[in-house]
């Protein structure tokens, strides 16, 4: 037998986490893995010798905005992903996805992160969107799979109003999330800390719980408050879930505010106590101490509950005014430390923090805010400082955290883009892997759990067949590293920089990325539910 590729002589992490790193051959026919052993003597089309890297599964990020962030279609090479290792993506998180769409307003779910004018939208079913990127020539350079934006959908019922939904509403939207996963989403996700779904309360939530658990989906979380009431937003959705049955996953796990850091033991405590009681949860969490948040969403909760057009209505309302400008000195972000990574409203303040903006306009800082978020018309993007690293190994040492970008997919030229990106978009993974996994002190974390935190684990989870593991009959998507190289040199003052250490990438059998070169290939697939 002849091989098309053979990776030989790598010490091997196949990805489930219960085998320590094997030197052996990897051989690969057409998009799938035929072999894992020793194959000397074997003839193939091509051989790349790779003695001393580690060979794993191909990267899974299971929280990525590439495409809300439309850089699926702006950056369609997603280099900054392909860098660090990445060979499948899962879109539609936080809320937000680009189907399925039932009016102009459902793409208004996007707005907080990018100009949705953009693209030219030509679909509306999810069957149509998938089949779009699926079939579109030079589209896809690595897999993508979607779960299905649970504030899409409400906007494109409601019309981008913002209210509560009538119980024929709750059925009609629950009637396309289940029809949109039939068609290839693989789960929902809610963005409850944005506007779009501030009066989702349990009720339409378990709804849509009862939807995901009918279709065997997973429903991914974003906490409704990730700051004071951080206990409270985490026992609501659990407390929805041990009704529903439903999977549970928590996006982008994370307690905001030094003097809200002391309860992430709690929260890993009533993790557990779900899991225990029957809950099927987990979480994920990016690798960095920062994060970058819409700044909106720092307003007090009766103010951004409603409307774009009425959010502002309020923060421009004298009499209001005084009392959220009070909310926001009260805020515990360090605005010494805050940046504006995006701004529509004017360019030349990004990379300015707000303190910074405040000295040059002689105002107090919550004043400036407001005319910040007035001027944008609420399209501000910051990054702020305000995790605790401490909290973050916690988090990742624990048995059901996986790790993912919260990013999404760019390439160099930074000239195509006026905002800051989140150095995450170019450097999770490889920052991941300096940092966490030792193979002298597994008090953090071991190489094997390392890798299937971000391979066989997801995939699992996901159930995203057949990927994650290097095993017979499995897609040949695989990731070639040097432990001793692996880094990221993006920076927040220069995030656009791709990293190091990362030799080999290859999607469905082909090599997309070898010793820094890119390939101008699109060799990814799209991946649905179950297949």
């Amino acid at each position: 037998m002849e091989f098309d590729l053979i990776i030989k002589g790598g010490t091997i992490f196949d990805g489930s986490g219960k085998r320590d790193g094997f030197v052996a051959d990897v051989g690969i026919v057409g998009n799938k893995i035929m072999e894992v052993g020793s194959l000397d003597f074997v003839r193939a089309k091509k051989i790349i010798n790779v003695d001393g890297l580690y060979v794993a599964p191909g990267f899974i990020d299971v929280l990525n905005h590439s495409d809300t962030y439309l850089t699926l279609f702006t950056f369609p090479k997603l280099e900054s992903l392909i860098s660090q290792g990445i060979t499948t993506i899962i879109g539609g998180n936080c809320g937000a996805s680009l189907a399925p769409w039932v009016s102009s307003q459902a793409i208004t779910s996007v707005q907080k992160w990018t100009d949705p004018s953009q693209i030219n939208v030509n679909w509306l079913r999810m069957s149509e969107f998938l089949n779009y990127i699926n079939k579109k020539e030079n589209f896809l350079p690595i897999n993508f799979a979607t779960l299905i934006g649970y504030s899409t959908v409400r906007n494109g019922i409601l019309d981008g109003k913002s209210r509560k939904l009538k119980e024929n509403e709750i059925k009609i939207a629950n009637y396309m999330i289940q029809e949109a996963i039939d068609e290839g989403g693989i789960g929902a996700s809610s963005g409850l800390a944005y506007s779009g779904e501030k009066f989702v309360d349990d009720q339409e939530l378990e709804e849509l719980a009862k939807t995901i658990k009918s279709k065997d989906g997973i429903l991914t979380v974003h906490l409704r408050n990730e700051a004071d009431n951080i206990l409270d937003a985490l026992s609501e959705v659990i407390g929805v879930s041990k009704r529903a049955g439903n999977k549970l996953h928590i996006s982008h796990l994370k307690v905001m505010g030094r003097k809200n850091w002391d309860k992430f033991d709690a929260i890993l405590e009533m993790i557990e106590k779900a899991k225990d009681g029957g809950v099927d949860i987990t979480f994920d969490v990016f690798p960095y101490a920062s994060s970058g948040i819409p700044l909106y969403t720092i307003l007090p909760s009766r103010t951004k509950s409603g409307s774009k057009k009425e959010i502002i209505e309020t923060i421009n309302n004298p009499d209001k005014r005084e009392e959220i400008k009070k909310h926001i000195k009260d805020v515990d972000l360090d605005y010494k430390k805050t940046t504006i990574a995006s701004f529509a409203g004017n360019p030349l303040f990004i990379g300015k923090t707000i303190s910074k903006i405040a000295q040059s306009f002689e105002k107090p800082e919550e004043e400036v805010i407001l005319d910040i978020l007035t001027a944008s018309e609420l399209k501000v993007i910051v990054f702020s400082h305000v995790l605790s690293e401490e909290n973050l190994q916690k988090a990742i040492k624990h048995p059901l955290c996986m790790v993912a970008t919260d990013g999404a997919g760019y390439s160099i030229d930074k000239h195509k883009i006026k905002d800051l990106v989140h150095p995450r978009s170019f450097g999770a993974f490889p920052r991941y892997l300096r940092k966490y996994p030792n193979p002298l002190n597994e008090d953090i974390l071991s190489y094997k759990e390392a890798i299937y935190k971000i391979t066989g684990f997801p995939a699992e989870r996901f159930k995203i067949s057949k990927r994650g593991l290097i095993k017979k009959g499995y897609f040949a998507d695989i990731t070639i590293f040097d432990k001793d190289k692996i880094e990221e040199l993006t920076t927040f003052e220069d995030p656009f920089k791709y990293s190091v250490g990362v030799n080999y990438v290859i999607v469905n059998g082909e090599i997309i990325f070898q010793n820094d070169k890119f390939q101008d290939k699109f060799y990814g697939f799209v991946i649905k539910k179950g297949k």
